[in-house]
């Protein structure tokens, strides 16, 4: 058989052997716990990313609509303006022909 010296030796190295054996699964353990905690940091970030998108979308709907509201009163003031134009070009024009009418009757009595 074997002498105790070899004997010791061999149940140092199964000694050694097991804890390195303890260890690995260890990091075993430790590596499947970060590599669940990064696949949820990156479903996250996917969750983020999508949601970033959805209120980009909603900003630009936002925007479309305030620009809508802004236009408003100056489509509002130009149609006040041109209602006034043409109603004082109607008077102008009217009062025109008024005065001619007059000088055409008086000019024919």
């Amino acid at each position: 058989m074997l002498d105790e010296q070899t004997e010791a030796n061999l149940i140092a190295d199964v000694a050694a052997i097991k804890q390195d054996n303890k260890n690995i699964h260890k990091r075993i353990t430790d590596i499947m716990t970060i590599s669940q905690n990064v696949q949820e940091l990156a479903l996250s970030v996917r969750d983020i990313a999508n949601e970033t998108k959805e209120l980009r979308t909603d900003y630009g709907n936002i925007n479309d609509r305030l620009a809508d509201l802004e236009n408003k009163p100056t489509k509002t003031w130009e149609t006040i303006k041109s209602t006034i134009i043409t109603a004082t070009a109607s008077g102008v024009v009217g009062f025109l022909i008024g005065i001619l009418s007059q000088i055409i009757m008086k000019g024919s009595a």
